[in-house]
């Protein structure tokens, strides 16, 4: 089976990954300013090639591999890091155009494709070093083996699945909500011979994973258990109206046929692609403090794909008025654009401080330094430890003779702005601190600088 069966197939996804390439590296040009995690994976990676000062290593492991792997050739570089990104974002819209066109025709599957491409999820993070993006990529490449295992019956590819879904756990550890809907998909299709190679296939490919953690921290899981103590203990609890708000806001009116395509696809024994919305939903709702918009990507294309599901069923049992298909894709189209451009503001917001930057002030003050700081203590630490290549560590006490005690830093940094909620007037009052820079930038962001006497 051809992968582009028609010419304008060929164009029209041509013409999408162009576009989507144009986007994603015009939001990397207007967002030179890393973010919070952004910082750390690339710290990672530095570390995994020597000489960084920076390193969490509790952080979901696979994304960094890659980037240290690119730069191993390419010299360290942002840009290389984004542009890796960038190249899983462009594929992930191939493969899923390739898994619409195994439950839709071609100019269905290209507009739903095109739909998926343009939310403003997918959009925001497409170019960012976030484990998000990534995850999805190699969680749809399993997905597509999976079904094509489904269709010819060979092993090959539930073991290819099983292979793509164990990147995918490496990549990002929550889409272990996957395997669960998988061993749901078997156990109710009594496919337990197809459950068996795919588990083999998921556990050798993780067992490098293992023996590394095993050598270095003497636990095969240390990074999956550090990463779920981290997360329970530093972020805040969110309601979960918060998370249906955004679910509206990322889906647009294709949300108002998710239930019909649930029904759907559950009528024709979907269990995969149904379980796996409805077990993400459940655990991103009520189980995970912080209630993200981006944590809809990982199961993203799912959504629209039961949700156009759901819209194609009700206008063939005539609840809709037979649809013309050319006013349907331009309703979907407008209404995913204007999702999208509320989206764009909303973030542009959030970052318009990038054009005189406090935080990279201060990265150049310290840098304009005779002697550079070892060890700097911030509530704003991961720019710090990345842009310094330093030591750093979080204000994570209040008592500040405790800290310097532990880490003898040279610097205390303070963001009023950005990174964790701490008080200055602590830092204001210390005996030992004194105040010797005060930064501004924009968005009455600004930064004091303490020398530890």
């Amino acid at each position: 089976m051809k992968l582009i069966q028609t010419r304008k197939e060929l164009y029209l996804l041509s013409s999408l990954m162009i576009f989507l390439l144009v986007v994603f590296l015009s939001f990397n040009y207007l967002n030179p300013v890393l973010l919070w995690d952004e910082c750390a994976y690339l710290g990672n990676a530095r570390n995994h090639l020597g000489g960084s000062n920076f390193v969490e290593d509790f952080r979901y492991p696979f994304l960094e591999y890659i980037i240290a792997f690119v730069w191993y050739f390419t010299g360290e570089s942002i840009f290389a890091a984004r542009f890796v990104v960038i190249l899983m974002s462009l594929l992930t819209v191939f493969v899923f155009y390739l898994i619409s066109r195994e439950f839709f025709s071609i100019n269905h599957s290209l507009l739903i494709t095109f739909l998926f491409s343009i939310s403003s999820q997918f959009i925001l993070w497409g170019f960012r070093v976030y484990t998000d993006v990534p995850a999805l990529m190699f969680l749809l490449l399993s997905f597509l083996s999976f079904l094509k295992y489904r269709e010819s019956g060979k092993f090959a590819f539930i073991s290819i699945s099983g292979a793509f879904f164990a990147l995918a756990f490496l990549s990002r550890f929550t889409v272990a909500l996957f395997a669960l809907a998988v061993f749901i998909e078997f156990v109710l299709k009594k496919d337990y011979k197809g459950f068996i190679l795919f588990t083999s296939f998921v556990l050798l490919a993780l067992l490098p994973w293992v023996g590394y953690n095993y050598i270095t921290y003497d636990d095969i899981i240390w990074d999956f258990k550090e990463q779920y103590k981290i997360v329970a203990d530093y972020t805040i609890n969110q309601p979960a109206t918060l998370q249906l708000n955004n679910l509206f806001l990322t889906l647009g009116l294709l949300i108002f046929f998710l239930p019909f395509g649930l029904i759907f696809l559950t009528k024709h024994k979907e269990y995969l692609i149904v379980s796996y919305v409805v077990i993400s939903l459940v655990y991103y709702l009520f189980f995970v403090n912080m209630k993200l918009a981006r944590y809809y990507i990982v199961f993203l294309p799912f959504l629209y794909l039961i949700s156009y599901s759901g819209l194609l069923w009700l206008s063939e049992r005539r609840v809709l008025k037979k649809f013309n298909f050319k006013i349907l894709s331009l309703v979907l189209i407008l209404s995913g654009s204007v999702f999208l451009f509320f989206g764009l503001i909303n973030i542009n917001l959030e970052n318009n401080c990038d054009s005189n930057s406090s935080i990279l002030n201060s990265v150049q003050y310290f840098n304009s330094l005779e002697e550079k700081p070892q060890v700097i203590i911030s509530n704003y630490w991961p720019w710090l430890g990345y842009y310094l290549n330093t030591s750093v560590s979080s204000t994570w006490d209040k008592n500040i003779t405790n800290m310097i005690n532990i880490y003898n830093p040279q610097y205390f940094a303070y963001n009023s702005l950005v990174g964790m909620e701490y008080n200055k007037n602590l830092l204001d009052v210390h005996e030992r601190l004194s105040l010797v820079k005060k930064i501004e930038g924009d968005c009455n962001q600004e930064i004091f600088i303490y020398r530890v006497n």
